[in-house]
């Protein structure tokens, strides 16, 4: 999640651009409003991967804290 004042995190999630739509949606009517995202970032760039094709969550944290 994105860094808070307090030093905790608050959910945040980011997409490509052409599916933010859809994230929202889905949040909406799966996830509850507490753990829901506070923030959705878009992005025109693919999300950054390993070899297995896993999502590098470390990378994502990175551009979040530096700006």
């Amino acid at each position: 999640g994105a860094p808070t004042r307090s030093g905790g995190g608050a959910p945040l999630g980011q997409v490509l651009e052409a599916r933010e739509a859809a994230l929202r949606d889905r949040v909406a009517t799966r996830i509850a409003a507490f753990a829901a995202p506070t923030t959705i970032r878009t992005t025109t760039e693919p999300l950054p991967r390993n070899a297995v094709g896993k999502v590098l969550k470390r990378d994502l944290r990175e551009t979040v804290t530096r700006g």
